[in-house]
């Protein structure tokens, strides 16, 4: 199951818990359970927190620029304006 969760200092973070084991009875408590927390890319020319994953090679991402790094939607949009002009 994966969750979405803000952390005390306002970042997004997102978790998969996974159960221990397959066939679990009701008297669970949070020893039953794995978390691994994904950590996401901030972009690196506003440093806003972007949807993308570290985890996620630079051949499937989305505004990530080789030499400078993962962008925001808006700071590639406005990147590319300029190039464009």
């Amino acid at each position: 199951m994966k969750l979405t969760c803000i952390t005390s200092d306002g970042k997004v973070s997102q978790v998969t818990v996974t159960p221990k084991q397959k066939n679990m009875n009701t008297d669970i408590d949070h020893h039953d359970f794995e978390v691994e927390r994904i950590e996401f890319e901030t972009c690196v020319m506003c440093n806003v927190d972007t949807n993308v994953p570290k985890s996620m090679h630079i051949d499937f991402r989305n505004n990530y620029v080789e030499g400078a790094g993962q962008l925001c939607f808006n700071c590639y949009t406005k990147t590319l304006n300029y190039i464009k002009e």
